[in-house]
């Protein structure tokens, strides 16, 4: 038993599983949709020990190595240039492709919508050369019965914290800007960017035959 082979529905390979004498998976190679290696992960004893990854061209761009408690022990990037860069961590490979975005363009904009990921290492960053705008998905307190003392929801709370890092704000409803300003106060920016449009019609004019066997979803 030497391989386990899935495919997409166009016939090109999804991944192969690699096994050794003893049955056991020590290789997983995954491909793109449209044909090419993307990354292989090698293990040892189900545990991952390291994850490679290439472009189009099959040349391995990043390396992932994990200690034996399944941590990562480092990352290595290979910059276009040919140059490597190493990190001990995630969050100095993040920080490195932020200051690389930072530094490439004049004055960008970073729309923040997965806070609780970017936002420790954006302010650790923050500088005039970009702006820090968070979007608030959701409530931003636990217990949405004490807005005015109650918990701030962990999503929110670098962007509730320090908010002297933060240009602004977008959320969904008047009501969470008036809050917001009510706790914070009102110097700060805040934009509010409805998730929905409703349009009501005057008077309904299609006259239709309803089957309870119907479902639209969009």
């Amino acid at each position: 038993y030497l391989f386990y082979i899935h495919f997409f529905s166009n016939g090109n390979i999804s991944y192969i599983n690699y096994f050794d004498k003893a049955r056991t998976k020590f290789k997983r190679a995954l491909y793109t949709e449209s044909g090419y290696l993307s990354k292989e992960i090698y293990l040892e004893k189900n545990q991952v020990k390291s994850c490679l990854y290439y472009n189009q061209q099959g040349i391995v761009v990043l390396e992932e190595h994990y200690t034996q408690d399944n941590q990562l022990s480092y990352l290595s990037l290979k910059e276009s240039n040919g140059s490597s860069c190493f990190f001990q961590d995630r969050d100095q490979w993040i920080k490195h492709w932020f200051q690389k975005i930072i530094t490439f363009y004049k004055q960008p904009v970073f729309y923040v919508d997965k806070n609780r990921l970017y936002n420790h290492n954006l302010v650790e960053l923050k500088s005039p050369a970009f702006k820090l705008i968070s979007i608030f998905h959701s409530v931003h307190v636990s217990n949405p019965q004490k807005m005015g003392d109650g918990r701030i929801n962990s999503n929110y709370k670098i962007s509730l914290a320090e908010t002297n890092k933060f240009d602004g704000y977008i959320v969904s409803t008047e009501q969470q800007r008036q809050d917001l300003w009510a706790r914070f106060g009102s110097e700060l920016k805040i934009w509010v960017i409805p998730p929905t449009f409703a349009h009501i019609e005057s008077e309904l004019t299609v006259n239709a035959v309803v089957s309870p066997l119907n479902v639209i979803a969009v």
